[in-house]
């Protein structure tokens, strides 16, 4: 088998195995997670009133400084921004 196989099969398999856990992650959360009481996941209305922003939760709640860093700049501003640049606003 070529090597341009190998990987296209390879990511393939990296991109099934990445949804199947991402689904699984999905479908436990709110096991391990539950979401504050009065709030329905299903209804938009209820689940925007209920969210805090990530970054004022990073504040809120204690975590190792390096946890706190990772988080802001790996995952929350990141994510803002792409956000932003998804909807066409400036």
């Amino acid at each position: 088998m070529g090597n341009t196989i190998r990987i296209i099969l390879a990511v393939l398999a990296g991109m099934a195995a990445g949804s199947a856990v991402n689904m699984g992650l999905i479908l436990l959360s709110p096991m391990v997670i539950p979401p504050p009481p009065g709030v329905d996941v299903t209804d938009m209305d209820s689940l925007a009133s209920s969210m805090l922003g990530g970054i004022t939760n990073v504040m809120m709640l204690p975590a190792p400084g390096w946890f706190i860093g990772v988080d802001l700049i790996g995952a929350y501003l990141p994510m803002a921004w792409i956000g932003g640049r998804l909807t066409g606003k400036d």
